[in-house]
């Protein structure tokens, strides 16, 4: 097998404190080696290439190398040991000189203390100092005590990793963990410092704030107590402080990680972050939360059935409007305001609780409801801690028709239908006490007290409403002084339309529609009359009679037929040119000139008559007559004319 040996590359011997030799494996026959190294019998297992470098003193040991491969030979003898040390060549030195010739020597010289001093050492510092977090930038900075004029270089994993620099500081990321060394060289002696001290830079994971909403609601309201907390979680530091930030904005800061925020108002309303400082070092930032801040909600309450028959169970319902989470429902039942007592904000009642009340329930039951029970409710929900409550809900009143024995109302007039602009009587009959008492209603604007003098006025225990309205429709009751109801009354005002006027519309319409058609038959008339220059015109209006014949009447000279609405019509000849049904009517009107003169003298010389003939006349066959009505089923009417003022009048002559 070939054999292995161990040389010196470089600086040449002897060797010094502070030296870094470069040692070589050579093995003479064969290539593809890889090297195994030994120091002192013990395995070097990282290092495998053919040269290495170490330094003095600290790796001073005996040496020795061999190679090995997947070929034939697979390995080579182990070399001989050789040895590496730095040589300490302090002491007192002195000299004589010596020659063949007399003097044969000279005086031996003094003693000439002779030392050696160290290289410079080099050091490593790491700024931030402590904890490394994934990401940081980190400022290296090699440090050598003695001299100046350095140019530095620095190792990672004993790799060189820059040439010479005259800077003594190196930035980098704290990501790159590894091994760093630096050592300086100048032109002057000493010309090197010693190779520092390997420095382990190690990356922490970096903190990460959490920031939570307490309580974790959907819906914060004004005058509510929140907290935000912000914890820290990874990186292993302790004893934090804590920034707080609003739309971006540090608002709070604390050693403790909570911001306790008692009363809440809109204005806290924002985007909030936080994150964790320890002195030059901060934590990620954390997500935003948001929270908004809405006005105070209201409880609304309804109560069913809010009419109450003996016996019934009656539920009341809270409901929070705005938000349905974490609450707890308080009931109550008002009574007169009283000093002292939990009261509405308008002070028109005090409330006292209901027992069993304060539940997660949003309803409340009344099983069986009695007489006791009647009046007015009101409910308000509360949640957190300390506990937050909303305002009371409007009144909401359970009545009864019954009469009470206590109080009653009655009405004058005694009917649940009114009408406006009437007088309306209440009467509070009261048994016992009666102070304090009052007359209360309920319409569309709520709960309203005092007839006088928000609606009528008050003589003794009556309410009189003079002219009623439609806003006074509502339900009526009585209190007395110690919060008890009477029966409750329904009242309705309603709009009624006066008959006369009703008739007189009908008059108006009926009127209209019998002088247009009285005009329409007038300027008909006048038009027929003109054109026949003094001549009778006949308007024949012709009933039509299934399986008859018509024949038309003899007509006077210049006469004319004309068509009734929805019915067939006969031309002059007498033909029937259309067929209509069996109750259609055809009329004859004739217009005759009469000689004044035989007019009684009452009527007007001006009066013109129209002779108007009604007659039956059947369906017309093959162009046959018919015979033409007797003469009594004329009728006259005479229609006056004037000329000045184009007006009408019409008397009626003659009957049938």
């Amino acid at each position: 097998m070939p054999r292995a040996s161990v040389k010196i590359v470089s600086p040449q011997e002897p060797l010094y404190t502070g030296d870094r030799v470069t040692l070589q494996c050579n093995i003479p026959e064969y290539t593809d080696w890889t090297y195994v190294w030994y120091r002192d019998n013990q395995h070097l297992p990282s290092q495998t290439s053919k040269t290495f470098t170490i330094s003095l003193p600290d790796q001073t040991g005996q040496y020795q190398c061999r190679g090995k491969r997947t070929k034939w030979p697979e390995s080579s003898f182990l070399s001989p040991n050789h040895p590496i040390s730095a040589t300490d060549q302090t002491g007192q030195y002195q000299c004589q000189g010596k020659r063949t010739g007399r003097p044969q020597s000279s005086y031996i010289s003094p003693n000439h203390p002779i030392s050696v001093t160290a290289l410079p050492t080099a050091s490593v510092s790491v700024s931030p100092h402590g904890l490394l977090y994934s990401g940081e930038t980190v400022t290296l900075q090699c440090d050598i005590p003695n001299y100046t004029d350095w140019t530095y270089r620095w190792y990672r994993k004993d790799q060189p990793q820059t040439p010479g620099s005259p800077s003594k500081t190196v930035t980098t990321l704290s990501d790159q963990v590894s091994q760093y060394q630096c050592q300086g060289r100048r032109t002057d002696r000493p010309k090197s410092s010693q190779l520092s001290v390997s420095l382990h830079i190690s990356v922490t994971k970096r903190s990460v704030a959490v920031l939570t909403l307490q309580p974790n609601w959907t819906q914060i309201f004004s005058r509510e107590t929140v907290t935000l907390r912000c914890d820290i979680q990874g990186g292993g530091d302790t004893d934090w402080e804590y920034n707080f930030y609003k739309n971006g904005q540090s608002v709070y800061f604390d050693t403790k990680p909570e911001y306790r925020i008692s009363p809440v108002y809109t204005s806290h309303t924002g985007s909030y972050t936080c994150m964790g400082v320890k002195g030059n070092k901060e934590s990620i930032t954390s997500d935003a939360v948001q929270l908004i801040v809405s006005y105070q909600p209201k409880a609304v309450l309804s109560i069913s059935p809010q009419w109450m028959n003996p016996g019934d169970s009656v539920t009341l319902n809270c409901e929070v409007k705005e938000s349905s989470t974490g609450w707890r429902f308080s009931w109550y039942k008002t009574v007169p305001y009283r000093a002292g007592l939990p009261s509405l904000l308008d002070k028109s009642y005090s409330v006292e609780p209901l027992s069993g009340y304060g539940t997660t329930e949003e309803s409340y039951t009344l099983s069986p409801a009695g007489p006791t029970d009647t009046g007015g409710y009101v409910c308000r929900a509360g949640r957190g801690d300390p506990v937050y409550y909303t305002n009371y809900s409007e009144p909401q009143c359970l009545w009864s028709g019954d009469l009470q024995s206590s109080v009653s109302l009655r009405i004058s007039p005694n009917r649940t239908q009114h009408f406006t602009s009437k007088s309306l009587s209440l009467i509070c009959d009261l048994k016992g006490n009666s102070t304090g008492w009052r007359l209360m209603r309920y319409t569309e604007t709520g709960v309203q007290s005092g007839c006088s003098p928000n609606w009528g006025s008050i003589t003794g225990s009556t309410c009189t409403i003079t002219s009623t309205n439609t806003w006074d429709s509502g339900v009526y009751w009585c209190e007395s002084g110690s919060g008890q109801y009477s029966n409750a009354v329904n009242i309705t005002v309603s709009v009624i339309v006066p008959a006369s006027s009703t008739s007189v519309l009908v008059g108006v319409v009926v009127g209209l529609v019998v002088a247009a058609v009285l005009l329409i038959i007038f300027l008909v008339l006048l038009c027929q009359y003109k054109n026949s220059k003094g001549s009778c015109s006949n308007i024949i209006f012709w009933p039509i009679h299934p399986q008859s014949t018509n024949q038309d009447p003899q007509q006077d000279q210049g006469s004319t037929q004309v068509q009734s609405p929805d019915a067939g019509y006969t031309d002059s000849a007498g033909v029937s040119a259309a067929a209509g049904s069996s109750d259609v009517t055809y009329v004859q009107s004739q217009l005759k000139k009469l000689d004044h003169k035989k007019k009684a003298s009452s009527e007007p010389v001006d009066v013109t008559y129209a002779e108007i003939d009604l007659k039956l006349v059947g369906k017309t066959q093959k162009k046959k007559k018919s015979t033409i009505p007797p003469e009594s089923e004329s009728v006259y009417s005479p229609i006056k004319t004037f000329p000045d003022h184009s007006k009408t009048r019409s008397h009626l002559l003659k009957g049938p």
